[in-house]
């Protein structure tokens, strides 16, 4: 990697001496880097959040950049983007004079202690499903998704297809590692679905 070339991130377990946790294979501990200068840092950490934010209130006021994680435990949040010029940008438009504000409580935000590196994945928080119209509902995909994995949602958006018959379904998650991903899996595992195909999208 150039950057471990550079010396600008250390050889060896990139979570090594960090208060990491979970499982140091995952997508998630790959990419965090314990003291990373902030221009490769795309993780921020953002205080003063009202308990009554839900996920689609946060993502409409805050970004609309690509995100990989948005870890919402009130009064604060991780939100880590796809890359270090997106959480640049993001603190830009939160450090201004008039800041932004949620229920009332101007946000405050810096570069998370943590560090992340840009992710240039093909993967998003964003699923899309296509199928039967009778089975583009979000009842259904609710059931289906709560039988695997537990997720949070932003929201949900039933788009038209050039075929009556069929629709399509963007399915917006909190993260990508353990959430989109797992869910997409399911879907494409899963020999009985009848749909033409699930996906992820920007």
């Amino acid at each position: 990697m150039a950057l471990k070339q550079k010396g600008i991130i250390p050889a060896g377990n990139p979570t090594a001496g960090s208060s990491w946790k979970c499982n140091p294979n995952s997508n998630s501990a790959l990419y965090q880097i314990e003291n990373l200068p902030s221009e490769y840092k795309c993780a921020l950490f953002i205080t003063i959040i009202s308990a009554a934010i839900g996920l689609s209130e946060f993502f409409d006021t805050i970004t609309n950049e690509a995100v990989w994680v948005l870890n919402i435990n009130p009064p604060t949040a991780k939100l880590v983007f796809m890359s270090p010029y997106a959480a640049q940008s993001c603190i830009n438009r939160l450090q201004i004079v008039t800041g932004i504000s949620l229920c009332g409580s101007r946000l405050k935000v810096r570069y998370n202690r943590a560090g992340y590196l840009q992710n240039d994945g093909n993967a998003t928080r964003i699923l899309q499903i296509k199928g039967p119209t009778e089975i583009m509902k979000w009842q259904y995909w609710k059931r289906y998704f709560d039988g695997a994995r537990v997720f949070e949602l932003d929201r949900w958006i039933i788009h038209p297809c050039p075929d009556s018959e069929r629709a399509r379904m963007e399915v917006g998650c909190a993260r990508v590692d353990g959430q989109a991903q797992m869910c997409l899996q399911k879907t494409v595992k899963d020999m009985n679905l009848e749909i033409k195909g699930t996906e992820f999208v920007r």
